[in-house]
């Protein structure tokens, strides 16, 4: 296996107007890790997340994506193997759960693999098999963010960006999600996470970059920056902290 990231994030800058938002960042994404972008509200997090998705303009630098610069359309990125999971999940919500699913597969040309990968989700999301046929507004919250990553993985991402799953779910139902995120990590997904909860974010992620006013501060192994002074007073509120814990090898079924 290569020891080259994944992807590279080089110099990159994103501005609405003539307000910068992110500014100068660069980081990179490991393969088959779980890689967190941490810091305080506002500090650019999703706006990076949909920089890279191409839903937004940048207005500096550039990115690397299996060591070849990434085309800058938002469909362009999703046929290089990118899938976004964006923040407040955005399903169609008169579409059924399986027509959402569909919609994830509308560029897998072969049809018996797109059939595969829907089975998988439903295998992987239980909740979501059994609501196969109903409309994906009439779900729970976080029923919805079920949908939302398994709609982003019916595309065979290379990368998932993970924009706040457990926003505004119940504590079980973050649990639920912590495992579906451990279980990607184990077979070996790669992940580029934004996530509000600390105690979730130090759980999964294998590396973390702390965002402060739109740049990149620190970076390194969880493990490792979790006992920072610049990690608490950033991103933990000056809260201590515990070791950071290895990711779970619970069965989701």
């Amino acid at each position: 296996m290569t020891d080259a990231p994944l992807m590279e994030v080089r110099g990159l800058s994103v501005s609405y107007g003539s307000v910068p938002a992110v500014k100068d960042i660069s980081f990179t994404v490991g393969r088959g890790r779980i890689t967190a972008l941490v810091g305080a509200n506002g500090a650019g997090k999703t706006t990076t997340l949909r920089a890279i998705s191409g839903l937004l303009p940048t207005s500096g630098g550039e990115i690397l994506f299996e060591g070849a610069p990434l085309k800058r359309s938002a469909c362009a990125v999703l046929d290089s193997g990118i899938a976004h999971s964006p923040e407040g999940r955005q399903v169609f919500p008169h579409m059924t759960v399986r027509e959402n699913l569909q919609v994830g597969a509308h560029l897998v040309r072969d049809r018996k693999l797109a059939q595969s990968r829907e089975e998988r989700m439903l295998e992987l999301f239980p909740v979501l098999d059994e609501r196969q046929s109903q409309r994906a507004g009439t779900l729970s919250g976080g029923e919805q963010q079920m949908l939302a990553m398994a709609r982003a993985l019916m595309t065979g991402p290379s990368l998932l960006l993970l924009d706040e799953p457990t926003m505004g779910l119940a504590p079980i139902i973050v649990g639920v999600i912590r495992e579906l995120i451990e279980a990607l990590g184990e077979e070996g997904t790669s992940i580029l996470l934004v996530e509000e909860s600390a105690d979730l974010t130090l759980r999964v992620a294998d590396d973390m970059h702390l965002m402060d006013a739109g740049r990149i501060v620190l970076s390194g192994k969880t493990s490792e920056l979790v006992g920072t002074d610049e990690m608490r007073r950033l991103y933990l509120g000056g809260a201590a902290t515990s070791p950071h814990t290895s990711k779970g090898k619970e069965s989701l079924r």
